[in-house]
């Protein structure tokens, strides 16, 4: 019996050693358009699994307005807003000791002409290994973050991601295979769609359509219709009203859910009308906030997606890449 004893203790030992080997704090960037978002979790490396989010935090970075005023490379200005933010939030996830800092650049960085010497200076300076990713992957990765939250299997999931610079659809098929969507019609590229194409004006000059006002509105509507009814793939289109939409990235979780609706995390397509007649009318000032001038040009854009989509409801997740790069 003694010896039994020691026995079942040293199993015991050895599956806790291994136990704490597999638990890690990790810190991961999503440095996107518009936004720098920062997640530090304590992570399950063996099982690929999020055991707990220990902090989350973003800042506003507006390097893809800044490539349309600087002839497609990023100004000195924009590195070291871009700098400073990835400074602030680093220090606040060296609190929890994370074991490394890694982070993913996305579509302003793909376009950029000095995106990738920047992902250099951001590792030089920071400390923070950065890597620019394709679309492809940034899609899927916006997946795999988005959905083991929802505890539906996967094929019945249809993920969209709406962020500065590209939007990205996903729908899971056989053999861990993806149809992805990769659209360049995202916040910032609708936003100055409607000052160039429907307002007639120079979004260098002009850094807000708002108020838009009725017709203007109706006819981002009408544009964002349209673009959806050329660019979206037949397959994703056909698919898309039979699954479980999750909207993921801040234009769904924060700017139109929040536009919409006062409570819970769903919202319908008679809900985001809705919210666009009422900010139609209102200035950057009524609207507040720091996104203030892409809030209304964002509900256009996804009330006519949704249109042709035939998409009636929206499922929103606080979700976004960091969370994949933390476990993948």
């Amino acid at each position: 019996m003694r010896y039994l004893i020691i026995i079942v203790y040293l199993l015991l030992a050895v599956t806790n050693a291994w136990a704490d080997d597999c638990l890690k704090n990790r810190a991961a960037f999503d440095i996107g358009s518009g936004t720098t978002k920062m997640v530090v979790a304590n992570v399950d490396t063996c099982r690929q699994k999020m055991i707990q989010i220990l902090e989350e935090e973003e800042l506003p970075v507006e390097y893809k307005e800044d490539l349309g005023i600087s002839q497609g490379k990023f100004s000195t200005n924009i590195q070291n807003k871009g700098l400073e933010a990835l400074r602030q939030l680093k220090s606040m996830a060296k609190k929890y000791d994370p074991e490394q800092f890694v982070g993913v650049a996305t579509s302003a960085f793909r376009t950029s002409s000095n995106g990738k010497m920047f992902t250099k200076k951001i590792e030089k300076e920071l400390g923070i290994r950065t890597q620019i990713i394709s679309q492809r992957t940034e899609a899927i990765l916006g997946f795999l973050a988005a959905y083991p939250q929802t505890g539906l299997e996967k094929k019945k999931c249809f993920i969209w991601d709406i962020g500065g610079g590209s939007m990205q659809m996903v729908i899971a098929g056989d053999n861990n295979t993806f149809d992805v969507y990769e659209g360049k019609l995202a916040s910032v590229s609708m936003k100055n769609m409607i000052i160039t194409a429907i307002q007639g004006k120079s979004y260098e000059d002009v850094k807000s359509p708002n108020p838009m006002g009725k017709a203007r509105a109706t006819k981002a509507t009408n544009l964002a219709k349209y673009y959806a009814e050329i660019h979206v793939p037949n397959e994703i289109k056909k698919r898309a009203g039979g699954l479980t939409v999750l909207g993921i990235g801040g234009v769904h979780y924060y700017s139109v859910r929040k536009q919409s609706v006062t409570e819970g995390k769903t919202y319908t397509i008679a809900d985001v009308k809705r919210a666009l007649a009422i900010g139609q009318a209102q200035s950057d000032n009524e609207i507040g906030g720091k996104y203030a001038a892409t809030d209304v040009s964002n509900l256009a854009l996804v009330a006519g997606f949704m249109d042709t989509l035939k998409i009636e409801k929206i499922r929103t997740l606080k979700a976004n890449m960091a969370h994949g790069i933390l476990i993948y």
